[in-house]
């Protein structure tokens, strides 16, 4: 349950009336229990004066919820079963509910009522177990009868743990770009200007460590390991380069540092296992990721959405967008069937989709386009097409290259039987990828 919308003032209005029960349909429920344990004493003064008891003479009748669970009474219960046994029939007021937040209140409001109270350790126990199921300050401090002075002491671990909570949500929403201030104060149940405050404390380095580990002045390092060369080459075991299309999450924290600074918005259309996620999360970036076929799992972070469509209407400017496409014939049926599915479509309509989605980030003056892709060969039957050369056509008028990366892949890329192949045609495989980076031309 979020924390930050606590149940309100629960007001119920239960019927109540005196049935029949045995003693051995009432059950005891532990955690509706308002003591740590019975009292042993108690019971044998009850069972001494047993009459009493029937009589409804020494605190009432016991009482039980419509589905039989003990309300109050269980000293009262006991004593009868050591007199009567288990199948001695007696009246009880039944609650007509079996509401569990019902039954659980009116178990630890009763308490102080009659009978032995609970100890100062039982009734901060009991506090905590309300407050931990959502319940309001103004629920249990009038259920209960307990003072402020109670309550505070507490539940004080708790609210800090529940602030705590709402802040690391806070930022954990902010993060994700399409959610507003507005929004994100909805969603929590708190003022906008208590969630700016939130954000606020975050940008000055008041929460370094806490969630991210990092803080607005060192967060460009505190995860990133740099590359200080454009050759971006990772051990040959790396499991992170062994497989089609993965793009190492080292390499997008390598992006984020050169490119872009805390906060900038990160647009990321082809999201797949959310690489760009982690790395924003990491290095304090704003992301915004989509992607035709969402992965499961990923669905808190990653929208729902085909770009060959155009951009999401809710999409805000983002300072960079990250562009790693199906590699036309490289990912050829791997993702899906479609038509629509960039990797199944012939080069024309691959590269006209790309140009479309260029335009549109040019229209929005987007400062930073980033392009991974690996030239297609032996699909291709070993003809060697350059992709980065098409992209860079498409945005050349109004984007300079600002970086150009070479990253090399595994050799586990290719089976025996390609590399056979490649060496009965005399030809070099390829074996990188171009990552290359424009930036808008302000000029």
């Amino acid at each position: 349950m979020n924390r930050s919308r606590r149940k309100k003032m629960l007001k119920f209005d239960v019927k109540k009336e005196i049935q029949l029960r045995k003693v051995s349909d009432i059950i005891l429920e532990e955690e509706f229990y308002a003591r740590f344990e019975p009292d042993q004493n108690l019971i044998n003064q009850y069972e001494e004066n047993i009459e009493a008891i029937l009589l409804n003479k020494n605190g009432g009748l016991i009482q039980i919820s419509e589905n039989n669970i003990l309300i109050d009474g269980y000293h009262r219960l006991k004593a009868i079963e050591r007199v009567h046994g288990k199948d001695y029939e007696f009246d009880c007021l039944v609650h007509l509910t079996d509401n569990t937040d019902y039954i659980e209140l009116e178990s630890y409001a009763a308490n102080p009522k009659h009978g032995k109270r609970n100890s100062k350790k039982e009734i901060i126990r009991n506090i905590q177990r309300l407050y931990a199921k959502g319940h309001s300050q103004e629920t249990i401090m009038q259920r209960l009868s307990i003072a402020k002075s109670i309550f505070y002491e507490a539940t004080k671990k708790q609210r800090e743990g529940d602030k705590e909570e709402l802040e690391r949500r806070a930022i954990e929403m902010y993060l994700r770009a399409w959610n507003t201030q507005k929004s994100i104060a909805n969603e929590l149940g708190v003022s906008e200007g208590y969630i700016n405050k939130i954000l606020t404390n975050s940008t000055n380095g008041k929460y370094e460590d806490k969630f991210w580990n990092l803080s607005i002045e060192d967060s460009n390092y505190s995860k990133c390991k740099p590359f200080r060369y454009n050759i971006w080459n990772l051990d040959k075991t790396d499991k992170e380069t062994s497989h089609f299309g993965h793009f190492p999450v080292v390499f997008m924290e390598n992006v984020l540092l050169y490119h872009t600074d805390p906060l900038d918005i990160i647009f990321d259309p082809f999201a797949g296992d959310g690489i760009t996620i982690d790395a924003c999360k990491s290095m304090f970036r704003r992301y915004y990721c989509s992607d035709r076929i969402v992965k499961p799992g990923r669905e808190k972070d990653i929208k729902e959405w085909d770009v060959i469509n155009g951009l999401p209407d809710d999409l805000p400017k983002p300072r960079l967008a990250f562009l790693d496409p199906p590699y036309w014939k490289q990912a050829e049926n791997k993702y899906s069937d479609s038509e629509n599915d960039l990797g199944n479509m012939s080069l024309a309509d691959f590269n006209g989709a790309m140009n479309k989605l260029l335009d549109a980030l040019k229209s929005r003056k987007v400062e930073y386009i980033a392009v991974v892709i690996r030239p297609t060969q032996y699909e291709n039957d070993f003809v060697f097409v350059d992709h980065i050369f098409d992209f860079h056509d498409m945005i050349k008028d109004q984007y300079e290259i600002e970086m150009r990366y070479i990253l090399p892949d595994s050799k586990q890329q290719y089976l025996p039987q390609m590399v056979e192949k490649a060496r009965e045609k005399n030809v070099c495989l390829v074996l990188n990828r171009d990552l290359v980076v424009w930036k808008l031309d302000k000029n």
